[in-house]
């Protein structure tokens, strides 16, 4: 949940958009009163995101982060790695980097205007494979600390990459196109 929060709150210090975060029970408990073209943004896997994943059209992929949407949905799924070593972390850390500064330079030059509109992000309590928090328990015990480091350190980097690229490239387009309530 925390960085469904995280993803709500870069959204609404956007001039002119407001997000708030429901879990996937609140959003099913919920959906028959969610107007049709209200924007919605899975982040993770349940069973309403994965009726989704077949039928929108993939934005972008990349480090086991996936984003796809389409008129008013919109998925964020990441997969976690169970192993990462020093060199995919450091190399990784990099592109963020990266990518962090083309997107800053972009966004400058192109001015980037804003819609309005309120959006929903429906946070799976499972944001990544259910077999990495089953392993942060023993991981300790079978890679050691610091694997476990690395691993966490670089899911949050597919976090920080995967919101960064969503924001920086996508969202302007999905919050054009959709027009949210």
């Amino acid at each position: 949940m925390p960085q469904a929060r995280k993803l709500a709150h870069s959204i609404s210090l956007m001039p002119e958009h407001s997000a708030s975060v429901w879990t996937d029970k609140h959003y099913r408990d919920n959906e028959p009163t969610v107007a049709g073209k209200m924007r919605v943004i899975f982040l993770g896997k349940n069973k309403i995101s994965e009726s989704y994943e077949s039928i929108l059209p993939e934005r972008f992929s990349a480090y086991e982060t996936k984003c796809l949407w389409e008129g008013p949905k919109a998925l964020l799924l990441l997969d976690s790695k169970i192993f990462v070593t020093a060199q995919e972390l450091t190399a990784f850390t990099a592109a963020v980097k990266d990518k962090k500064a083309e997107l800053t330079k972009s966004a400058s030059a192109a001015g980037l205007t804003s819609m309005t509109g309120s959006i929903l992000v429906i946070a799976s309590l499972f944001c990544v494979l259910p077999v990495s928090f089953a392993l942060t328990a023993i991981f300790p015990f079978v890679f050691g600390t610091s694997a476990n480091k690395r691993r966490k350190a670089y899911l949050e980097l597919q976090f920080d990459y995967m919101f960064m690229r969503f924001i920086g490239e996508e969202f302007q387009k999905f919050a054009a196109i959709t027009g949210g309530e």
